[in-house]
């Protein structure tokens, strides 16, 4: 229902002011979510006259606390366990209030409890909807909370804490749907994340409560009359335009509309004729949904089963590993301080990494890296090094909560989406309730809990490869027919020839574990130096270890710094070239020319797919050898570097630098990498791509520095999407349309290739790329569909043989791009390429040794463990690691990024 954000805007002032006021319902969530760790503090007692600690007065160290739950009814020896089963009542009561709240709000009323709580606050409200089931939530956990300080027995107090818990589910729920639900797809991950930083900081704020009140019932009573501010909801809580068209409140709806869209300043006069134009359109006799709906059709069954079991073991190691990491050696306010301060950071990096990571891959990564931080736990000397690897698997398993709750709401449609969020929650709250036991395995070992913990998320990351659909970018779903499309048809592969074919699996070692294999260990390279620490626990070797300390070079010796950078990426180029072909079986074809590694080019190819990169490197690996297919000799490589021109070639990768999404340079580790080796940004605004584009070439020509600049002027990967764009295009201009590939930017390859001249440039390469059975995105590697043969066609123009003119220059790239069509479809109609010019076919050159590659492979591993052992063992390096992400993280948000520092202290050297 796109017409809801076009109407009254994706975010505006309306918008900011209902995220406000909602998100400060999560902060009584957090209350007394948390709230057990101090109900039920480790109290020391004895007992007098005996040498034994169980008897039926103990006397308890009150220093500390002077009550809690244990100290008021002696839950000490064989009354123990009861500490444990006060939060799986409280979680008991979630579970129930997440589904009922949850089914309340999208079908019916709390009966009779919604009725009188109605009555009492003389409220007129409709039957139905987000805005009464929220203010009644809010209503019962206020009156509960308040009561259980004063109760004065075990089993009347647990049963106050059952309904705060019921009370307490309505409200993380229903909070959450209604600003899903007012929120355009644009912002809606944005907002997905900045909701969870209340109850982080929450997690901290109940810390200072504990500290300051040391007597649980007053601790009780403050954190729920802190909540009766949120009785102003009453007054100003709207409902949710979205719920009250589906229920046909047209008019309500209407009427709701037009104030959203004149606070947000947008025009009012065509939303009722366009609202009622939109009804009559679906006036179609809508069928009542309910929760059994999740389970009628198979695609949705799957979906909210696995779903279900995702948020479970979410939420089973997030509080489990919070209570066990609680009760670690340490302060136990400075332990609860710290994982909320975690996990308010966590919320704030996930922003850029939901943004530019699909879902599905979020919740894989995340998972995979929170089970192997858990198990981790039990293994890591106990003291700061469990507590750094606790907080990382806590870290990790909220990233992946506050992805859930976005992906479970884009999963489902609006007809059922509070109770599919309400199914989910209520099977969270099952893993909440196991947690506290799971976390009091420690006298049976000290990896009992971690382990405990850990296998789970391993289990949750395959079910999400498996069956689970991708959301990103999609309108919120109506029905219940959209729920069930999503994800159901097979992806078929589409050959370059255009034909529609079924799926091919893969052969050889191309497997989903394979891929699995691939996906994980590429991934942490990528993302080493990341904030985290933890995409993959021992990651972050190649920034943290090896960038980090030749950085401050720049400050002494900016050409020898620039030499050092460009080793080092060299270096972890070598990475995917042993990875893809010697644990993946695929074999790289080179054609044509070969590559000169001395000399300053430009390498403009086509994007096949959105994993094109991760082969460059392996052609580049093998085309860079001399015209007699010898490589480059050690005497050459010497050479070069004592004449300050070039360094170590490491097979053609070094000094190479690519043309990137602007946005690219934010997220943490790869973009820090990739700021620090200079790479150029563009944002596709020509006024300000202009000043980038001259900064890089500057930056070069001051160091007499030549570089390899790979650069996609289609700008995009060849999707069908991207296709049909193109063809439109081709269409508007009355051009040819492309099968193979897609019509080229001109404008960005004629500023490029103008500037590099006018700085010594040699030559450009036109590279084609062509796959057997093309991994169109980071997800088919992950499914082992890795391709088993990659073809590069390498074709060298000396920069004399260019035209000058910028016309001209235009012209030139356009006709290579027919010439790349020409080629491609010799290609795929009998393996072979084409040199249109000359008609011609390219010689197939033998590939290289890949002896280097291993030997880099093997330096990488190396440096891998000894990083997670400093890691674990060296405070020292556990505050490098720290000071480096949060110095980058700041140059990043107030510099631009690293690479503008660079170019700014080049400048003022020169002057």
């Amino acid at each position: 229902m796109a017409i809801i954000n076009e109407l009254i805007g994706d975010f505006g002032r309306y918008h900011l002011w209902l995220c406000f006021i909602v998100f400060l319902s999560r902060y009584n969530v957090s209350f007394h979510q948390m709230a057990i760790i101090f109900l039920t503090a480790p109290v020391q007692h004895y007992c007098p006259g005996t040498n034994s600690t169980c008897c039926s007065n103990p006397v308890f160290n009150k220093t500390v606390f002077t009550r809690t739950i244990v100290t008021e009814w002696n839950l000490t020896c064989k009354s123990d366990w009861f500490k444990d089963l006060t939060q799986t009542i409280f979680q008991f009561g979630v579970f129930c209030g997440s589904l009922i709240f949850g089914i309340a709000s999208d079908k019916w009323v709390l009966l009779v409890l919604m009725y009188l709580v109605m009555y009492l606050v003389s409220l007129n409200v409709p039957k139905y909807g987000r805005r009464p089931t929220l203010i009644v939530s809010i209503i019962i956990e206020i009156f509960a909370g308040i009561m259980s300080s004063f109760l004065p027995d075990y089993w009347s107090f647990s049963f106050a804490r059952w309904v705060v818990g019921f009370a307490n589910g309505g409200c993380i729920t229903i909070a959450y749907v209604m600003v899903m639900e007012y929120v355009g797809h644009v912002n809606r991950d944005t907002v997905s994340i900045l909701i969870n930083i209340p109850f982080t900081t929450g997690n901290m704020i109940v810390a200072g409560i504990g500290y300051l009140i040391r007597d649980f019932s007053y601790f009780l009573l403050l954190i729920s009359v802190l909540n009766v501010i949120l009785l102003f909801y009453i007054c100003l809580l709207p409902e949710s335009p979205r719920w009250l068209l589906v229920v046909n409140k047209t008019e309500q709806a209407i009427i709701l509309m037009e104030k959203v869209a004149k606070i947000n300043k947008l025009p009012t006069e065509h939303i009722r004729s366009k609202m009622e134009l939109y009804q009559f359109e679906h006036r179609t006799a809508r069928p009542r949904s309910t929760a059994l709906d999740l389970f009628r059709t198979p695609n949705v069954r799957r979906n909210i089963t696995v779903m279900s079991f995702i948020w479970l073991v979410c939420s089973y190691c997030f509080y489990g590993v919070s209570y066990y990491i609680s009760h670690l050696t340490g302060d136990l306010f400075i332990n609860v301080l710290a994982t909320g301060g975690v996990c308010t950071c966590a919320s704030i990096i996930s922003i850029p990494l939901i943004k530019f990571s699909k879902r599905k891959t979020v919740v894989i990564f995340g998972n995979v890296i929170c089970s192997l931080c858990l198990i981790a736990i039990g293994f890591v000397p106990e003291g700061n090094a469990s507590l750094v690897v606790g907080c990382l698997g806590e870290m990790h398993s909220y990233i992946i909560f506050i992805v859930i709750y976005l992906y479970c709401s884009e999963m489902f449609p609006t007809v059922v989406r509070n109770a599919a969020i309400g199914i989910c929650s209520m099977m969270a709250r099952v893993g909440s309730m196991i947690a506290p036991f799971a976390a009091n395995l420690r006298p049976y070992g000290k990896w009992c809990s971690p382990v405990a913990f850990g296998i789970f998320p391993m289990i949750s990351a395959l079910l999400c490869l498996l069956f689970l659909p991708e959301t990103k970018n999609c309108e919120l779903l109506m029905t219940l027919e959209e729920a069930e499309a999503i994800g159901r048809s097979t992806q078929l592969r589409r050959p370059d020839n255009g034909i529609e074919m079924e799926e091919i699996e893969p052969t050889g070692r191309s497997t989903m574990a394979v891929g699995l294999l691939l996906c994980i260990a590429w991934y942490y390279t990528i993302l080493a130096g990341t904030f985290y620490l933890s995409l993959s626990l021992a990651v972050f070797i190649g920034f943290f270890i090896l960038y980090c300390p030749v950085m401050y070079l720049m400050f002494f010796s900016h050409k020898l710094y620039r030499k050092f950078v460009d080793l080092l990426f060299s270096l972890w180029e070598l990475y995917p070239v042993a990875l893809f072909q010697c644990c993946c079986d695929t074999q790289l074809h080179h054609f044509g020319d070969f590559v000169k590694p001395d000399e300053k080019t430009i390498i403009v190819m086509n994007h096949r797919t959105r994993v094109d990169w991760n082969y460059v490197w392996i052609a580049l690996y093998h085309a860079t050898q001399n015209p007699s297919g010898e490589l480059c000799s050690c005497k050459q490589t010497v050479q070069n570097l004592s004449e300050s021109n070039s360094i170590l070639d490491l097979g053609g990768k070094s000094k190479i630098k690519f043309v990137l999404k602007d946005e690219i340079k934010n997220i943490p580790g790869m973009g820090w990498i990739m700021q620090l080796n200079f790479f150029l940004y563009v944002k596709r605004n020509w006024r300000e791509d202009q000043i980038n584009l001259s900064q890089f070439v500057d930056y070069y020509q001051k160091l007499n520095y030549d570089c390899r600049l790979v650069l996609f002027p289609e700008g995009t990967d060849l999707s069908e999407e991207n296709r049909r764009r193109s063809d439109k295009y081709a269409q508007a201009n009355n051009i040819q349309r492309y099968e193979y590939v897609l019509h080229p930017r001109t404008t960005g390859w004629v500023a490029l290739c103008s500037r590099l001249r006018e700085s010594g440039l040699a030559s450009v390469y036109d590279v084609t790329v062509a796959y057997d059975t093309p991994a169109q995105t980071e997800m088919d590697l992950v499914r082992g569909k890795i391709p088993k043969n990659v073809y590069f066609y390498f074709k060298r123009y000396s920069i004399d043989k260019l035209p000058q003119d910028d016309t001209a220059l235009k012209i030139w790239l356009e006709a290579r791009w027919r010439d790349k069509e020409q080629s491609l479809r010799k290609f795929h109609n009998d393996g072979n390429f084409i040199d249109p010019q000359t008609n011609n076919t390219p010689p197939h050159r033998s590939p290289r040794s890949l002896l280097t590659a291993k030997a880099g492979f093997l330096f990488w591993t190396i440096v891998d463990i000894l990083f997670f052992y400093f890691l674990c063992n060296s405070v020292t390096f556990q505050f490098w690691v720290i000071y480096h992400s949060l110095l980058f993280i700041f140059i990043t948000w107030y510099f631009g990024g690293f690479h503008n520092i660079q170019y700014k202290l080049l400048e003022k050297l020169i002057m």
